[in-house]
């Protein structure tokens, strides 16, 4: 049979912790594997997207073609919103 190995232990499983202790355990427990997860589904979604252009060259230009083209929307709103936004200074007076 089992027998507890002393009494300093007996009395440890016999005390009964707070339901609020196990519940923060079980957060925690929950967002460490949450945590570990989240960086292996990164992995393997850059790892696809790497093969994915890798194998597959007219992919690659379109994309290359494509970020090219929004790179230089972005510029060009970019400048016409920063031109909108300027205020001009008054035309200075000659007082003679």
């Amino acid at each position: 049979m089992y027998r507890i190995m002393n009494e300093s232990f007996r009395l440890f499983i016999k005390s009964t912790e707070h339901a609020e202790e196990i519940a923060e355990w079980e957060r925690r427990e929950q967002q460490s594997t949450w945590h570990a997860f989240r960086y292996v589904v990164i992995a393997a979604a850059f790892g696809g997207v790497a093969w994915l252009l890798y194998s597959q060259a007219a992919l690659t230009q379109v994309v290359a073609g494509s970020v090219a083209a929004i790179v230089t929307l972005l510029t060009a709103v970019a400048s016409l919103f920063g031109r909108s936004g300027r205020q001009t200074s008054p035309a200075t007076k000659n007082t003679g």
